[in-house]
C-alpha cells in the first residue's frame, strides 16, 4: 500500500483516508464515513439504520455536516474566541449520522498488532459537534490510539418523545440521538480492524454531556461485553442527565406549541414539517432542553 493510497474496506463499501503531512507522517485521517443511513423523510424519528452500500471507492477527505442545532450562537462567540477555539461554523444538516477515525495503523498484510480504540462523543444533547476543533484526535493518533469521533442526532430530532412514535416503534422513549451512538458501536465494532483497531479493545469516553453518552454505552445491557473501558472528561454519569418518559413527552409538548406546532399530529405529518420549522425560531431554540429517557431498553 503506498502513502497516497489509504483505502480501506468496510461491510458498506471502500473507503479512502488523508495521509497527514508534516509532523504527523504515518496519520490518516478517515473524514465522513456514513454508519448508517440518513435519518430523513420517513427514516425521521426512527432507530438509525443501515447506510446504503456503494460500489466505488469513496473518498473520506471532508467533514460531514453536523446535526440540526441552534447554529446561531456561535458567531455571537467568534469575536472573543475565534482566535484560538471557533473556526467558524459547519452547516447544520439532518444528513449527519457520519463518523471520522483518525488512525497510525492501516493493516498492510503484515501480522503488526491492532491498536486500542477509542470512541470519543461531544458535549451536549442540543449543540456540539464530533470534529471541534479544540479536540484533536491526532493527538491521540500519535500515541498508538486508534480515535473514533461520532455524530449524531441533536435537539428534538434526536430527544423528540411523543406517544404515538412510542407506539409506533413499541418503545418507551424516543431516544434517537442515544441510539446513532449505540448503531456507531456497531459499525466500529464490525469495521475497526480494518483502519488498525482492535475491535475487542474498545475505551469510550467523551467531555461534558459526551461524558453521560459514553457512560450509558459503557453500562447499557445492549453494549455489554462490547466497551473495555470509559473516560469522563468534565463530567460524571449523574442522574439529571435523565428523565422518566412522562417527563421528556410533557416536555416535547411544550416546546411543540411554544413554535406552534400540533404535538398530537401523527407520525407522518410530524416527519413532513420541514426541519428549519421543527427546530423553530431562533430565540425557541434554546428552550427545549433535551435528555436522554429512561427507556428499559439502553438505559435500564
Amino acid at each position: 500500500m503506498s502513502q497516497h493510497d489509504r483505502i480501506v474496506r468496510t461491510r458498506f463499501g471502500q473507503v479512502r483516508g488523508v495521509p497527514l503531512t508534516g509532523g504527523d507522517e504515518g496519520i490518516t485521517v478517515f473524514r465522513g464515513i456514513p454508519y448508517a443511513a440518513p435519518p430523513t423523510g420517513p427514516l425521521r424519528f426512527r432507530p438509525p439504520a443501515d447506510p446504503p452500500a456503494w460500489s466505488r471507492v469513496r473518498a473520506c477527505d471532508t467533514d460531514p455536516p453536523i446535526a440540526m442545532q441552534d447554529c446561531h450562537l456561535a458567531p455571537s462567540y467568534e469575536p472573543q474566541c475565534s482566535d484560538f477555539y471557533w473556526r467558524g461554523y459547519p452547516s447544520c444538516s439532518e444528513d449527519c449520522l457520519y463518523l471520522n477515525i483518525a488512525t497510525g495503523s492501516i493493516p498492510d498484510g503484515s501480522q503488526a498488532p491492532l491498536r486500542p480504540v477509542l470512541i470519543w462523543f461531544h458535549d451536549g444533547l442540543s449543540g456540539g459537534y464530533s470534529y471541534e476543533p479544540q479536540f484533536d484526535p491526532t493527538v491521540l493518533a500519535r500515541k498508538g490510539v486508534v480515535v473514533v469521533s461520532v455524530g449524531h442526532r441533536l435537539h428534538l430530532f434526536g430527544y423528540l418523545l411523543l406517544s404515538q412514535f412510542a407506539n409506533e416503534q413499541r418503545s418507551k422513549g424516543g431516544n434517537y440521538g442515544l441510539m446513532d451512538q449505540f448503531k456507531a458501536l456497531d459499525w466500529v465494532c464490525d469495521n475497526i480492524a480494518g483502519f488498525g483497531g482492535d475491535p475487542g479493545n474498545i475505551t469510550v469516553g467523551g467531555q461534558g454531556g459526551g461524558a453521560a453518552k459514553s457512560a450509558v454505552l459503557a453500562t447499557s445491557p445492549k453494549a455489554r461485553g462490547r466497551v473495555r473501558r470509559l473516560i469522563n472528561q468534565s463530567g460524571l454519569f449523574w442522574l439529571r442527565w435523565f428523565r422518566e418518559p412522562d417527563i421528556a413527552e410533557r416536555d416535547t409538548h411544550r416546546h411543540l406549541l411554544s413554535i406552534g406546532i400540533d404535538p398530537d399530529l401523527s407520525p407522518d405529518a410530524l416527519r413532513a414539517i420541514p426541519a428549519p420549522v421543527l427546530l423553530g425560531p431562533t430565540d425557541r431554540m434554546s428552550a427545549f432542553h433535551p435528555s436522554m429517557v429512561w427507556d428499559g431498553e439502553y438505559i435500564a
